[in-house]
């Protein structure tokens, strides 16, 4: 396996992942065992399928899978081993990454682009100011947040009627102008206080369920 990183502008670069055959043979030759012992065919005992049949049956699926592993494994290893601050994720390059061919490629090569996080300093100094704010909360706003708290955290209990103070739990359903439930129309389930429901017909209608 060969990792290199080429320079792509100022703050980006790719990286290039080159895998030979040695790289990756070893463990789907293991995953090829491990099938060989566990399958099952019509003809042949437990265990005793020919290593042919397996991997005509499942070798390009192991192959595919075992490089998806080993490349992001060796991506990720290469980012941490190399201390690169990089911003966000690395992504495929399209247009240098040719289309891939399980069935004859012996050798595989990915490039990735990555943005590096441009560095820089910040001279401190006794001479900055920063203001400082003494917040007042009302006590309006300190007691709804108080209430909100004990709303979320409190002891769930179930009321045999619902009062003002009570929760919801809602099925909302998009109906027709007749007021029939449209067929694959919008669902969407929540949980709501009824002293929350501006409406107060609405509202009225709620307080008593059981």
């Amino acid at each position: 396996m060969n990792i290199s990183q080429q320079a792509n502008g100022d703050q980006n670069a790719i990286i290039h992942i080159q895998l030979v055959e040695s790289d990756y043979a070893p463990a789907i030759e293991k995953q090829l065992t491990d099938y060989k012992k566990k399958a099952s065919m019509p003809g042949f005992r437990p265990g005793k399928v020919p290593m042919s049949m397996i991997k005509k049956m499942y070798g390009k699926g192991v192959l595919a899978e075992e490089i998806n592993k080993l490349v992001s494994e060796s991506l990720n290893n290469y980012i941490t081993d190399n201390q690169l601050n990089i911003l966000g994720h690395p992504l495929p390059n399209m247009e240098k990454t040719t289309s891939i061919d399980f069935d004859t490629q012996k050798e595989f090569d990915f490039y990735f682009d990555i943005a590096l996080a441009p560095e820089f300093e910040i001279e401190l100094s006794e001479k900055i100011e920063i203001p400082y704010y003494n917040i007042k909360v009302k006590s309006a706003e300190l007691d709804k947040t108080i209430n909100d708290v004990k709303i979320r955290f409190g002891t769930e209990e179930n009321p045999e009627k619902a009062e003002i103070t009570d929760g919801l739990q809602g099925n909302f359903s998009e109906l027709d102008s007749d007021g029939n439930l449209v067929e694959g129309g919008l669902q969407h389930k929540a949980f709501f206080r009824i002293v929350d429901v501006q409406a107060k017909a609405i509202q009225d209608k709620m307080l008593g369920s059981k």
